[in-house]
């Protein structure tokens, strides 16, 4: 079935065609970094920088959503009218939905690291905060590739003529909206964790045992939330697409 994908993928000019609109768009992206006024930030800006490295981390992850919208929300609306074959073959649907998540999350997840880890050195962050911010994109991407997934599945539309069609549907707008709700909770999150941290780092004190559990408890909750962005709407496609007619 990845294998079938990937031919169907490479066939179509329609679509492997639109990745040069994306080395477009991670072109402008990273450009617009190379020319901020670094130089030009006051003293103690660093703060700032690093600060800037996590709302990088969201806007890059807007940016995978972007693309996920377009190439991974139709991945199973494009069985087309030849779905019944994927139900008749001995292959579990859970099973199904999570070689798609696979097939996507790895370009997907080299992307997000790209923009991630080259706009943070032109910014000229930390170590610390360069590795927390690749390591959370990971977890964002398979957040945005699961819920592109799940939704499809849940909302698919097998008699479309272009993945383009299924994007712009009702399935493709919530998605982009509970993608950009997931992004937003994980950077807000990130944001408050790192400012306790650069605080008390600024202040010369050390974290207090009440900070690390508010900081534990900030970091279980990201992962509580990525989980049930992951599983929740594969689950809930499961349901649906076994129940399709």
């Amino acid at each position: 079935l990845t294998a079938k994908d990937v031919r169907t993928f490479l066939r179509d000019n329609t679509q492997w065609s639109q990745l040069l609109l994306l080395g477009g768009l991670v072109i402008v992206y990273v450009y617009n970094f190379s020319v901020l006024p670094l130089d030009q930030v006051p003293l103690g800006g660093g703060f700032l920088l690093n600060e800037m490295a996590l709302f990088n981390m969201g806007l890059a992850g807007f940016v995978l959503t972007a693309l996920a919208t377009r190439f991974v929300f139709p991945a199973v609306s494009t069985e087309g009218e030849a779905y019944w074959i994927i139900r008749s073959a001995p292959v579990g649907l859970a099973r199904y939905l999570t070689g798609k998540c696979l097939l996507f999350f790895w370009p997907m997840a080299v992307v997000g690291e790209f923009l991630v880890v080259v706009t943070n050195t032109l910014l000229g962050v930390r170590p610390f905060m360069m590795v927390l911010t690749a390591v959370t994109m990971l977890f964002l991407t398979l957040g945005i590739v699961a819920l592109a997934v799940g939704l499809g599945a849940i909302y698919p539309n097998f008699k479309q003529r272009s993945g383009a069609q299924v994007s712009t549907g009702f399935g493709g707008v919530l998605y982009m909206m509970v993608s950009l709700i997931f992004i937003g909770s994980v950077v807000v999150l990130e944001i408050w964790s790192a400012h306790l941290l650069f605080i008390t780092e600024a202040h010369g004190g050390t974290i207090s045992w009440t900070q690390w559990v508010l900081l534990a408890g900030a970091w279980g909750l990201i992962a509580a939330i990525t989980t049930l962005a992951v599983w929740q709407p594969l689950k809930r496609g499961i349901s649906v697409l076994k129940a399709y007619e």
